[in-house]
């Protein structure tokens, strides 16, 4: 006969025991410390990869700078001038000498007429992309007790810096753009490569850019130096340029990735 009592105790003895609270905090500790650890991990790579420096940023850009061309002069030789033939017999002086109509040269339009708005729209077909562009302003947020400016951003579209120069206009032309968060307008920009087009809309003027380099420069680990350097990308600029911006590496944002193109009417060996 079988004791009920028994039985009842080894039923007991056979539930889980409950997790207790000290359990649950240890258990989010090695898990924070596990992410912690990738993270760190992920950040050293990338630094070891780009640099800690804008000098090391501009070597890496080097790698990547398109080719560019030097127009070399060229001469033809001139044809030897022949002595008019005089003429043989001298017109009454009642003949007028017809004169050579003159031709007139109708002026040739513009192509790309200065633009008197910001741009509308960016694509380029490298990448498939196609977006619309928002002028965006600053917006100011606290950082280690201190008010700071910074460019605002638009949801799935890219962002015109309102004080940067208009398509067409001497000066530097800049947008940004998210590459994991708000519509990823930017996502695969780190796949450009020097000799892509980039073509800005402005209504329906088009006005089309070639990539010169690519730039990745420190931002979260750098010092006020180095970030006051970088703003200089962003800055106005003695002749006409797109400069597009957008954070890498994806998911951790500690450095800036810059594409710089020239419009394609220019020698792309000017600054």
């Amino acid at each position: 006969m079988t004791d009920s009592r028994w039985d009842s105790g080894s039923t007991s003895r056979r539930q889980r025991r409950p997790i207790s609270p000290t359990e649950v905090l240890v258990l989010g500790l090695l898990v924070s410390i596990s992410f912690t650890c990738l993270f760190v991990g992920y950040a050293l790579a990338y630094r070891l990869r780009y640099g800690l420096g804008v000098e090391s940023a501009g070597s890496v850009a080097q790698g990547r700078t398109v080719a560019r061309p030097t127009l070399v002069p060229t001469f033809t030789a001139a044809a030897e001038v022949a002595t008019p033939p005089q003429p043989s017999a001298t017109l009454p002086p009642d003949v007028a000498t017809p004169l050579p109509e003159a031709t007139v040269v109708p002026p040739t339009p513009n192509p790309r007429p200065p633009a008197t708005s910001p741009p509308t729209r960016l694509q380029i077909p490298s990448l498939g992309l196609d977006v619309p562009v928002q002028p965006v302003g600053t917006r100011a947020f606290k950082q280690g007790g201190k008010v700071k400016l910074m460019w605002a951003d638009v949801p799935d579209a890219a962002g015109f810096h309102e004080t940067s120069a208009y398509p067409g206009n001497p000066g530097n032309i800049v947008v940004n753009g998210h590459r994991d968060i708000r519509g990823s307008v930017f996502r695969h920009l780190d796949k450009v490569e020097p000799g892509d087009e980039i073509v800005l809309y402005v209504g329906d003027v088009t006005y089309s850019y070639q990539v010169s380099e690519t730039l990745v420069l420190p931002q979260t680990f750098a010092s006020a130096k180095q970030r006051a350097e970088n703003l200089r990308y962003i800055g106005p600029m003695p002749h006409e340029r797109l400069t597009l911006v957008t954070c890498t590496p994806i998911g951790l944002a500690t450095h800036r990735l810059l594409v710089i193109a020239r419009p394609m009417t220019e020698d792309l060996a000017g600054p």
